[in-house]
């Protein structure tokens, strides 16, 4: 396994090759309910790739010339205020490589990169869990990385 973690440059080649592969492995994961996910509807889809992409930041986690993992991240302002923090556009790492032991998960790589790239801006970072499956997992590791929690997100049909 060749882990390596790189920042994505806005270019329509790259939007792509993220669009392919959160459709292809996050999209198929991705669940509100036992129904799974609404389906895709490319134009907000992209819309959405593209305002990380060019507003903010994307990180790939590749093993070799393959991406396992992504997250993005951009600057947002609070619903009642102008002050702005660091929120996120998605988080994922493949189910086979969420267990790596034996060198830095891909998990931590993408967290810490946006822990950087938060600190730089100079503003808060919020991360989310829009998934019905993985929150305990994602919780301990959100804790372990210092963050606390500040509330929840809720779901009927």
């Amino acid at each position: 396994m060749n882990l390596s973690i790189k920042s994505v440059l806005a270019t329509p080649e790259n939007g792509k090759h993220i669009a392919d592969f959160l459709s292809e492995h996050f999209w198929n994961e991705h669940s509100l309910s036992d129904k799974g996910s609404p389906e895709i509807d490319w134009s907000r889809a992209s819309a959405h790739i593209n305002h990380f992409l060019f507003e903010g930041v994307v990180y790939n986690v590749l093993d070799g010339d393959t991406i396992i993992g992504s997250i993005a991240a951009a600057p947002d302002a609070y619903w009642w205020s102008a002050e702005q923090y660091i929120g996120d556009g998605w988080f994922y790492v493949m189910p086979e490589y969420r267990n790596i032991k034996d060198q830095t998960p891909p998990s931590h790589l993408l967290i810490d990169a946006i822990i950087e790239y938060a600190k730089r801006q100079d503003k808060p970072l919020i991360l989310g869990i829009f998934n019905l499956d993985g929150v305990e997992r994602a919780k301990k590791l959100f804790i372990k990385k210092g963050f606390h929690q500040i509330g929840g997100m809720y779901y009927k049909d």
